[in-house]
């Protein structure tokens, strides 16, 4: 029973990802377990210019009554790689946990923690020279470790990026970086 509330609720927040993107994000389930998610999104302030986050988002068979777990794919300096990250909108604080929160919501909630200087469990704390040092390299990286993944979310994932004149677009990435990856993805090595 609780799974099938998982499922509805996943998919109510699937379709309204759908409807409305998050920017410089793309985000899709995994094909063969709809509670786990891979998501991906593009940093654009200082020290993560350009920073490109693979994270995985494994939400439980209670929920939205339970709160989903996050892990970051990519080091950043920012979070400790492939392991679950302490916040308040997830498995690790159920007190301040709200079923209210949608995918859109938890996403959004942990890009933003980026700019934050809260400490907790999976939470690093290295300078910004290594931070920018990590930003350059994790198109890269992703691709090198995680290539099905990352062609995976260009290909097939949900995704808005924004054009140089301040429109949206949801069908096509147009951003640089997005041009890079997907000579990247194509075994195109010229950049």
């Amino acid at each position: 029973m609780a799974k099938n509330l998982a499922m509805k609720r996943l998919t109510k927040d699937y379709n309204k990802l759908k409807n409305d993107p998050i920017e410089h994000c793309w985000v899709l389930p995994f094909e063969d377990n709809f509670l786990s998610w891979h998501f991906m999104f593009e940093l654009q302030d200082y020290p993560f210019e350009k920073c490109q986050v693979l994270c995985v988002i494994m939400f439980p068979s209670q929920y939205p009554m339970k709160a989903p777990d996050i892990k970051v794919l990519t080091p950043t300096g920012r979070f400790e790689v492939n392991r679950t990250i302490c916040m308040t909108n997830t498995g690790y604080h159920s007190d301040s946990w709200s079923p209210l929160w949608s995918i859109s919501n938890i996403i959004i909630g942990f890009i933003s923690s980026f700019n934050e200087t809260q400490h907790g469990i999976g939470h690093l704390t290295d300078n910004d020279i290594s931070r920018k040092l990590y930003s350059g390299q994790s198109s890269e990286y992703n691709m090198e470790c995680y290539p099905k993944i990352v062609t995976d979310l260009f290909s097939r994932g949900i995704s808005k990026s924004v054009k140089e004149d301040g429109t949206s677009n949801t069908s096509e990435t147009t951003t640089e970086c997005d041009v890079k990856r997907r000579k990247l993805a194509s075994g195109d090595s010229t950049r």
